[in-house]
């Protein structure tokens, strides 16, 4: 919750950016996302899942690592169904 009201708190003080909202300005000038930093942010966070999720698992059960494979499995095939169901939002 304190990071959702920090995250609120900072985009009420910065505001929308400069010219976004000009009627002279093309939109196209202001596209909302950069590919490239789309698919590093995904990788980045579905690394840190692995850790939290398995981590924690193994954290957990200690010796059982049958559970940490199928936290693995699971976590695989989340980001797979997810990266899937955005993908059809595009086409």
């Amino acid at each position: 919750m304190v990071g959702g009201v920090f995250g609120l708190v900072g985009t009420i003080v910065l505001g929308p950016r400069i010219g976004k909202w000009d009627a002279e300005v093309d939109e196209a000038e202001f596209a909302p996302h950069n590919v490239g930093m789309v698919c590093l942010g995904t990788v980045i966070l579905w690394f840190g899942w692995y850790g939290f999720n398995a981590g924690s698992a193994l954290g957990i059960t200690g010796d059982n690592v049958h559970v940490t494979q199928l936290v693995c499995m699971n976590t695989t095939l989340a980001a797979a169904a997810g990266g899937l169901s955005a993908y059809s939002l595009i086409l």
